[in-house]
């Protein structure tokens, strides 16, 4: 890859890092003010339902969930950064060959090769799926043993 592709790829990252920052500590700061108002609703309102404490903490969970997305990318983003300036940016890290210009313009932050993601990612959906079915397997035997 030429220093100019570089230079382009590096402007590229460091605006989605500035991004990211900005949305993570936007959506922190409304968690945390989401909260506030909350603990003071209670405190003036005892007409809370369960219901309510239920839809707040599935809402939390799920802004949380959001934030810690939004921080992995920002970790993938901070890793390409990282191999831009060690001079490894645009190979793949698992078979070693050039990522695809247009994959690394899509995805800048790409880490391997189209090919080697795929097989990345069926080997980690397989081990998910074992994963399951273990986790089942153990349910179904502890709902037998007590029937």
């Amino acid at each position: 890859m030429d220093s100019q592709c570089q230079v382009e790829f590096r402007k590229i990252l460091e605006g989605q890092r500035q991004t990211l920052i900005q949305k993570i500590q936007q959506k922190k700061r409304e968690l945390r003010a989401e909260k506030t108002k909350r603990t003071f609703h209670r405190s003036d309102d005892s007409s809370d339902t369960v219901s309510d404490g239920i839809a707040e903490s599935v809402q939390d969970e799920i802004v949380v969930a959001l934030i810690q997305s939004m921080s992995d990318e920002l970790h993938k983003i901070d890793n390409a950064l990282w191999r831009l300036e060690r001079g490894g940016y645009g190979s793949c890290s698992e078979c070693g060959e050039m990522i695809a210009e247009r994959r690394l313009q899509l995805l800048p932050y790409a880490a391997r090769c189209k090919k080697c993601q795929e097989i990345h990612e069926a080997a980690a959906e397989q081990n998910e799926r074992r994963q399951r079915d273990e986790f089942n397997l153990f349910d179904d035997s502890d709902s037998n043993s007590q029937s």
